[in-house]
């Protein structure tokens, strides 16, 4: 199993994320968060093998998240899954 974590603040995007990468039986979600603090906190503790991350969060910008991630799991994999204007990127 490819043990997932989903971080955004919306609770019907996880919802809905977690239903489409769980319905093919091979990917679980274990962890999600809806700000970044609680997404590095859970990828301090929690085995996983992809985080699944949007850039708009309410506390921090998902970029800092993922500078984070690259800092204390350098190994583990980030799929950056966001709605962005192209001005912003």
């Amino acid at each position: 199993m490819i043990k997932v974590m989903l971080v955004d603040d919306h609770p019907i995007v996880r919802q809905g994320l977690r239903l489409v990468l769980s319905a093919n039986g091979e990917i679980d979600v274990v962890a999600e968060a809806d700000t970044a603090a609680a997404a590095v906190e859970q990828a301090r503790h929690q085995a996983l093998d992809l985080v699944v991350l949007d850039l708009n969060l309410p506390d921090q910008n998902g970029f800092w998240v993922l500078a984070e991630l690259q800092r204390i799991r350098p190994e583990l994999p980030v799929l950056i899954l966001s709605i962005q204007p192209e001005e912003h990127m």
